[in-house]
């Protein structure tokens, strides 16, 4: 993987779950909002898995937020701290 698609995925990830937890969302109140499983959510917020075009609008629409937000650099990737807070929290789910 090269670094731009490392650094898409990231953004991607961060973001979902940024977005996710403001809403107050639990992985699995996402995953069913979506209909997809929480392994496969669980895989996009870790990088492990991309997503097709359908599943990242819809994610954006239940977030309520634009598709380009979910690749929006924030405060979240320049501060390592947080960033490193937002990692550990979601590797517990």
């Amino acid at each position: 993987m090269n670094r731009d698609e490392s650094e898409c995925r990231e953004l991607l990830s961060r973001n979902i779950k940024l977005y996710r937890s403001r809403l107050g969302f639990s992985q699995l109140d996402l995953a069913l909002e979506l209909d997809i499983s929480t392994t496969f959510l669980s895989d996009i917020e870790t990088g492990k898995k991309w997503v097709s075009p359908k599943t990242l609008a819809l994610i954006a629409k239940v977030l309520k937020v634009d598709i380009y937000e979910l690749f929006k650099p924030g405060e979240e990737t320049t501060n390592p701290a947080l960033s490193a807070e937002v990692r550990s929290a979601s590797s517990k789910k």
